[in-house]
This record gives C-alpha cells, sequence and structure tokens, in this order.
C-alpha cells in the first residue's frame, strides 16, 4: 500500500480542483459562454479519467466501495450534458450541470476521499 500513497496524495487535491471547474462550467453556462464551459467540462473529464486510472491498481488492495458506479454514473451525466450540447439543447444543459453533473461528482468525490484519506491519515 505504501507505493499508493503518494498517488492519494495527488488525488485528493486533484477532486477539489475538478470541482471548482465544475462550478465554474456552471457560472460559464449561466452566462452563456458554452464553448468556454465546454473546454473547462472537458479538461474536468480528463482529471475524472486521470483518477479513475491511478485507483484502478489499488483495488487488489483496498475496497473500493461503490466508486466504480459512481464513476460511470458521473461520465454518463457528462455525456448527456455533451450530447445535449451537440443537438441544440442549450437551455438544458444549465439544470444537467447543477443537479446532475455536480451531484454525481459530489458523491464520487465523498466516496473516493471516504476510502482513500484514512490511508494518509493513519
Amino acid at each position: 500500500m505504501n507505493k499508493h500513497i503518494e498517488v492519494i496524495y495527488n488525488i485528493l487535491p486533484l477532486l477539489f480542483t475538478i470541482e471548482e471547474g465544475l462550478i465554474h462550467v456552471k457560472q460559464q453556462i449561466s452566462e452563456l459562454r458554452y464553448e468556454e464551459a465546454l473546454g473547462l467540462l472537458q479538461d474536468s473529464m480528463l482529471g475524472i479519467a486521470s483518477i479513475e486510472q491511478s485507483i484502478a491498481p489499488m483495488k487488489e488492495k483496498v475496497p473500493m466501495g461503490n466508486i466504480s458506479l459512481l464513476t460511470s454514473e458521473l461520465k454518463n451525466n457528462i455525456i448527456n450534458v455533451l450530447v445535449n450540447y451537440e443537438k441544440g439543447r442549450q437551455e438544458f444543459i444549465e439544470g444537467q450541470i447543477e443537479v446532475q453533473v455536480l451531484l454525481s461528482f459530489m458523491s464520487w468525490k465523498e466516496e473516493i476521499e471516504k476510502i482513500l484519506k484514512p490511508y494518509i491519515l493513519s
């Protein structure tokens, strides 16, 4: 597990950064700045994928709870936002970000923190 401690120390601040990014995405969408919002949403998706890849090797030693399910839900919610944007249904995007993406992200983040923080606090 010791080899994963440094990874955990990198994951936790990245979670906070992604959260700030998603909040900023919501703000940009409310200001009708869709292109900037989508660029930031893509950056957030890269961060989420990076975390997903980083915790995958830990699954052998650490019980991961609901992380896989929550990751799938989060990714599906982000994909739904992108689909609505591509179909020209921008009127749905702000609500989706607030109600679906941010809520699923917060659940995902809390689950990761609940599972990983004890390893760096001990």
